[in-house]
């Protein structure tokens, strides 16, 4: 009789082990994809921290602009100086929807992955890149660094405020 109670039991404990198992996995999965402000989720978190670890980034001191594909912060990189920190949402499906085929034609980027993590990563690459190229022959911000979703540029404004787009700045008709 000894032997079948310890059969029960062991079953019973197996049970709660593996019970106690898959809640601690809910639990990593959901903190995993929790986010602050639609972008601040852990891995954007951990890869903020790395720039920061590395010596690119000083500090973040507040939003500049809001999207529904970005939000792009102001920040100060070790002297001092302004840049601007553009971070990618990776809970986005608008990547998903409407930015594969720009990628999918670019020479650039092999083997396009599935996940949009992923694709989120390689579109700021390749703003990072097109910038890198536009700025050889146009006034675009410089990108100073990427990571992942985020890209550091350089920042166009004063004291924290950022230029205005030229739709934004009156034109005065041509003399003559």
């Amino acid at each position: 009789m000894n032997s079948l109670s310890d059969k029960v039991d062991e079953k019973l404990r197996k049970r709660e082990e593996r019970y106690d198992r898959e809640r601690r996995v809910r639990i990593k999965s959901s903190e995993d994809l929790e986010t602050l402000e639609e972008v601040f989720d852990k891995r954007t978190l951990l890869t903020i921290l790395k720039i920061l670890n590395i010596g690119k980034l000083k500090e973040i001191t507040g939003v500049l602009k809001a999207g529904k594909e970005s939000r792009v912060y102001h920040g100060l990189d070790p002297q001092g100086k302004e840049v601007a920190v553009k971070i990618f949402l990776t809970s986005s499906n608008i990547f998903r929807q409407g930015r594969l085929k720009y990628i999918q034609g670019d020479p650039r980027f092999k083997d396009i992955p599935h996940e949009t993590r992923s694709l989120v990563d390689m579109w700021a690459l390749k703003e990072y890149k097109n910038l890198e190229l536009a700025g050889q022959a146009i006034m675009v911000p410089a990108p100073i660094y990427v990571e992942k979703n985020v890209i550091l540029l350089q920042f166009i404004g004063k004291e924290g405020k950022s230029a205005p787009h030229l739709r934004e700045v009156p034109l005065e008709a041509p003399a003559g």
